[in-house]
């Protein structure tokens, strides 16, 4: 393995510090290297508004050295150079800085920076290399890519079924399918994403809290979106006592019962968009129940799929997946991704469309 690999590896694994707290910005680690090979200095984005990564390692390779003009930067992401936001574009930085060369993994796919930022570094005399790794760094911002490309959030399907695909008994009772090892990664997962979806029958089966907890210990309190028409009964659950906490996408021509809420006319691309506009909603981990999920897997309206697979038989009960249409085997929706097992003896299917 070559050192300039080793170096953005670990530019990867510092820009994963920020999972879920820089939304909607993407996730960056940045690092100083030596002409002896060492890291004088590193960095992640750590939150919206606050330094970017490059601005992190730069300034703590200063502590180490005050000549960096043989020195090279490593950035998981192309330096921005706009100025258009909260902070500084980080291109003047490193020209200001005499850094010698910058090794970057992926092209921001923002049209304000897109290919500008590298430009403008080669304009100032600065080497650059682009596109190491650039499958892993393009990974570790899926989200912010959908967001760019597809003006919509990045939408997560997340699935607890039995070993003969039921999400519940013919009863409606589905607590709880998969372990306490499951349950707990699951909320771990969450911490990851702007929202958590669910539909109106899985509010009023399961009456859930939708946030991240460890234990009973509230970590984080997620923005909630309930699929479907409310009623006033509804909004006496406790999940609706912090109204700016929950968005409502709904069918009522004439109005919704939240202030916070997002028409569905049965066009989920346009309504995503909607959202994604509104209120700057970047992920979203879907939880629902078979009519919605259904909906969203027959409209192809999603990009990752997680299968947790209990081995329990239920008989009689709902499937997570129910097409209206009457299609061959070989015109299934098929998806990309790979297995894995739980230390519980559950497996777990990760796939993207």
């Amino acid at each position: 393995m070559s050192r300039d690999i080793q170096y953005m590896l670990r530019a990867i694994d510092l820009a994963k510090r920020g999972t879920g707290t820089v939304s909607p910005n993407p996730m960056v680690g940045a690092l100083v290297v030596n002409p002896l090979g060492e890291i004088i200095g590193e960095g992640f984005h750590q939150k919206k508004g606050e330094p970017h990564a490059e601005v992190f390692a730069i300034n703590n390779a200063k502590k180490t050295s005050e000549d960096l003009s043989e020195c090279t930067l490593y950035c998981t992401l192309e330096p921005c150079c706009h100025t258009n936001k909260m902070t500084p574009p980080c291109t003047d930085l490193i020209i200001s800085s005499n850094i010698k060369k910058v090794i970057v993994g992926s092209l921001d796919p923002n049209p304000d920076v897109s290919g500008k930022g590298i430009a403008k570094l080669r304009e100032n005399g600065i080497e650059v290399e682009s596109e190491l790794l650039k499958k892993e760094c393009d990974q570790l911002n899926e989200i912010f890519f959908t967001n760019m490309n597809k003006g919509r959030p990045f939408i997560h399907l997340k699935v607890a079924t039995t070993l003969d695909g039921r999400l519940a008994s013919s009863t409606g009772s589905s607590k709880w399918i998969t372990s306490s090892t499951a349950r707990a990664e699951v909320h771990s997962l969450r911490k990851s994403y702007d929202a958590i979806m669910i539909g109106k029958n899985t509010l009023r089966q399961d009456k859930p809290r939708l946030n991240v907890r460890s234990g009973e210990n509230v970590i984080k309190e997620s923005v909630k979106i309930i699929v479907g028409n409310l009623e006033e009964s509804d909004l006496k659950m406790d999940l609706f006592n912090d109204p700016k906490k929950v968005i409502n996408i709904h069918t009522n021509k004439e109005s919704a019962l939240l202030e916070q809420s997002v028409h569905h006319n049965g066009d989920w691309q346009k309504t995503l968009k909607n959202l994604y506009g509104e209120f700057k909603t970047c992920s979203i981990l879907v939880e629902g129940g078979s009519v919605l999920l259904s909906s969203l897997i027959e409209s192809q309206i999603y990009d990752r799929f997680s299968c947790y697979l209990a081995p329990k038989l239920i008989g009689n009960g709902p499937s997570f997946f129910s097409s209206l249409s009457h299609i061959q085997m070989e015109d299934v929706q098929k998806l990309n991704g790979f297995w894995r097992t739980l230390n519980s003896g559950e497996v777990v299917f990760e796939g993207a469309r």
